[in-house]
């Protein structure tokens, strides 16, 4: 169970969340615009400290807004957080989980654990009934004399384990499939608009003979309008790391042979797609022709009274 301390931890949790905090983090005692980076020894003054690099994940933490917020982790049955920092005046507070090896968010070809990490933090997030809206980038700092802080004995799991607390069935983000942007799913939607963007981009900026800085400008560009879209948008530094990894891996890697392999599997799949919906159809009319049919109907007349051609009724009775 967590306590209170007022002293730090006798434990390793501390001593890591010092180690994994970012080069240059963000750090305040009012959270607002204008914020700015400083020496990880100045950031541990002040109440709010970035606690995750730009494009990587130490740790996963949620705003729980509500009086009993330091509980909430008990209340859903999850394993036990690293920390927990509490508003000691309305409950409020962060809990904080640390990952045991941490997740890159802007490498192309390493997007399976940021899709299950983003499903672990929404299926987490909807546990801890935990603000939506909250973006991340700043943390209650659990070190500071402001808050009341829980430390945990243990925090620091492997994915597999903090999936193994809650049910991920309805949480996991697929290619192709709408996902919540907010949190990492943010991350996700991003890195999956602006990789169909380069695959579409990628031979007509290729064919004009522009640059990879051309290229890559231009990525950046389409990235930051899609960040837009977001109720709360990644921070443009995040948004930076992930559009020049994505330019980069697509430029150098990408090849007209692999963009025809690519075409050519779009093509089909959606071939097969609408041979799947054809047949489906056909299974579902079919008895309907077929008593039409028996009834002495014309095939203009079934056609019309079924909404599909003529040349189709004929091409399925002959197929029957």
């Amino acid at each position: 169970m967590l306590t209170p301390d007022t002293a730090p931890p006798e434990h390793s949790t501390l001593d890591l969340f010092e180690r994994r905090i970012p080069h240059r983090p963000y750090a305040t005692d009012q959270p607002g615009p204008g914020l700015h980076r400083m020496s990880p020894k100045e950031a541990l003054k002040q109440q709010h400290i970035q606690i995750n690099p730009p494009s990587v994940r130490f740790w996963l933490a949620f705003d729980i807004d509500r009086r009993d917020g330091a509980g909430a982790w008990d209340q859903a049955d999850l394993p036990e957080p690293a920390w927990t920092a509490q508003n000691p005046e309305n409950g409020h507070a962060h809990s904080v989980w640390g990952i045991e090896a941490p997740v890159l968010l802007d490498k192309p070809d390493r997007q399976k654990p940021v899709r299950y990490l983003a499903a672990v933090e929404s299926a987490y997030r909807a546990s801890l009934d935990a603000d939506p809206a909250y973006g991340g980038l700043l943390t209650k700092n659990p070190t500071h004399s402001h808050w009341r802080t829980f430390w945990g004995r243990f925090g620091v799991y492997g994915l597999d384990e903090l999936a193994d607390y809650v049910d991920l069935d309805r949480h996991k983000p697929h290619r192709g499939v709408n996902v919540d942007e907010v949190g990492l799913g943010r991350n996700v939607a991003l890195f999956d608009s602006l990789r169909l963007w380069a695959y579409r981009s990628w031979r007509r900026y290729k064919l004009i003979g522009a640059t990879s800085h051309d290229f890559a400008e231009s990525c950046l560009r389409a990235a930051r309008e899609r960040n837009g879209d977001f109720t709360c948008p990644l921070p443009d530094q995040e948004v930076g790391h992930v559009a020049k990894s994505v330019s980069s891996w697509v430029w150098k890697r990408f090849t007209l042979a692999e963009f025809e392999r690519i075409q050519r599997e779009r093509g089909k799949a959606s071939g097969q797609k609408r041979r799947s919906a054809s047949q489906e159809r056909r299974e579902r009319l079919m008895p309907a022709i077929l008593d039409m049919v028996e009834q002495g109907h014309s095939q203009q007349v079934i056609a019309d009274t079924l909404g599909i051609g003529q040349k189709t009724v004929s091409r399925w009775l002959k197929g029957s």
